[in-house]
């Protein structure tokens, strides 16, 4: 190889390594606003552990965050036992299965909504009126972790307002 290949040939390589380095920075943010993969809802419990809690108030928030938990886990385990790709891409469609399995995810969807919601209420009455202040000015202030991360506009311009997507 000639020095005048040798230079061209290291000038593409350090050519194309500049244009590539960039790539990072102009991605498309991904799934979720910033706390996670795919984690687009963090809920209450990750928006009050940023206040000032007494032991008490702690100990009553965890324990109502590990009844919650276990009432979800088994909920969502269900969901994923429900073979509703299997019923619809089968070679002959049942549509009445298919019509059952997806009133029971849609069913199972409400219920899990519904615990949430209690053990959202359940943790809010456990906030002194301070604290519900300080959630509240939260709620009004810059978004968290939303900030411009990649091409476009780096955030959802609905919720760019709420700090706490649960909100």
């Amino acid at each position: 190889m000639t020095r005048t290949q040798l230079y061209m040939t290291l000038t593409g390589i350090v050519t194309a390594l500049f244009l590539c380095a960039p790539i990072p920075a102009l991605a498309y943010r991904g799934a979720g606003p910033g706390y996670g993969p795919g984690c687009r809802e963090p809920g209450i419990f990750w928006c009050i552990s940023g206040l000032d809690l007494t032991e008490k108030q702690r100990a009553a928030i965890e324990a109502l965050q590990q009844e919650t938990r276990d009432k979800i886990i088994p909920l969502r385990e269900e969901l994923q036992r429900l073979e509703i790709p299997e019923a619809l891409f089968a070679q002959t469609i049942d549509a009445a299965a298919l019509e059952a399995l997806l009133a029971r995810k849609k069913n199972i969807n409400a219920e899990i909504l519904e615990i949430r919601h209690e053990s959202m209420i359940s943790a809010v009455q456990l906030l002194t009126p301070e604290q519900r202040a300080i959630m509240l000015e939260r709620k009004n202030s810059p978004p968290f972790f939303k900030g411009r991360s990649g091409r476009g506009q780096g955030w959802n311009a609905d919720a760019s307002r709420a700090e706490c997507p649960w909100w």
